[in-house]
């Protein structure tokens, strides 16, 4: 999880409010659920068929965003549910490719 942001300096009554603002944007960000996940490189998907791949999250995945491809191709979610979707996803694409996910 990202770490919060924590003022440092007792600042006047302006640049306190300045501090504040800056403080809720920042909560903000880092409240975010797309910020807390994880980098999974070189997964390998093949066409055609549920390509399950495993994630550490220990939770089930709000979702995913392919980063980095090796082909044109497109990856959406497989309709067979994960037997743990705690530590796994499943995903399908229009052709053979290697890919690099964002998984939060």
């Amino acid at each position: 999880m990202a770490r919060k942001f924590q003022s440092q300096f007792h600042l006047s009554s302006a640049l306190s409010g300045l501090q504040g603002n800056i403080q809720r944007f920042a909560d903000s960000v880092s409240d975010s659920s797309i910020i807390d996940g994880i980098l999974i490189e070189d997964v390998r998907l093949k066409t055609g068929q549920d390509n399950t791949v495993g994630h550490s999250l220990d939770r089930p995945i709000n979702g995913y965003i392919p980063v980095r491809r090796d082909a044109n191709s497109v990856i959406f979610d497989s309709s067979t549910k994960p037997r743990r979707p705690r530590d796994e996803f499943i995903v399908k694409c229009s052709a053979d490719v290697t890919v690099t996910f964002w998984v939060f």
